[in-house]
């Protein structure tokens, strides 16, 4: 094989910037000045953040593209709660009744979307652009996003321990790689979304 055979592959995150909290913040709580560890604590901020997203909904606003299939349902239900706003509901295929906005309601805290004629039911799938997430994070989420972080960093430096025997006590949660402190846990619990299942 000659070398230019070969070829370099390389990953590269998504654009979409979920920190809950600022690279700063991280570093004050932490009283960090410099800049040597900069690119591993935003890895830790970025996976405290995508986790506590995956339980909470979107954090910052931004939009979505989700595909959501009728069936003869009477509803259909976005998965990322809360919902801002809608753009558009497009259907799937030439069958599919075209809707607008106006033709429909939406609960933001749940994702549920229901027809204002409610004798009309959904049938087909449709891609609905929306907007989701928070205006304000609330102090709690991200209090838990620093805590996370701290323990993260803490534990990649074998610092575990020097702050009290409360600081060691964990809980790993369902769909997280690794466990966080109790404290982190409890502050996230108020703010967990309700997941329907349509």
């Amino acid at each position: 094989m000659c070398s230019s055979d070969l070829t370099t592959v390389f990953d590269v995150e998504a654009t979409a910037d979920i920190a809950i909290v600022s690279l700063s913040d991280v570093k004050t709580q932490l009283g960090k000045r410099d800049t040597t560890n900069d690119d591993e604590l935003r890895s830790y901020l970025l996976s405290a953040s995508e986790n506590i997203e995956a339980m909470c909904g979107p954090c910052a606003v931004r939009a979505f593209t989700e595909r959501v299939t009728g069936r003869g349902r009477t509803a259909v239900w976005l998965s990322n709660t809360p919902v801002v706003s809608l753009t558009s509901l497009a259907p799937v295929y030439t069958w599919v009744t075209p809707l607008a906005v106006d033709d429909v309601t939406l609960d933001p805290d749940t994702g549920k979307i229901t027809r204002v004629n409610r004798w009309c039911p959904f049938f087909g799938d449709y891609d609905v652009a929306y907007t989701a997430g928070r205006a304000v994070v609330p102090a709690s989420m991200r209090l838990a996003c620093m805590i996370i972080v701290q323990h993260l960093w803490d534990t990649r430096r074998g610092n575990i321990g020097s702050r009290g025997p409360a600081a060691d006590e964990t809980v790993t949660l369902p769909g997280w790689g690794y466990a966080i402190p109790n404290r982190a846990a409890e502050l996230i619990g108020g703010n967990r979304r309700t997941m329907f299942v349509a």
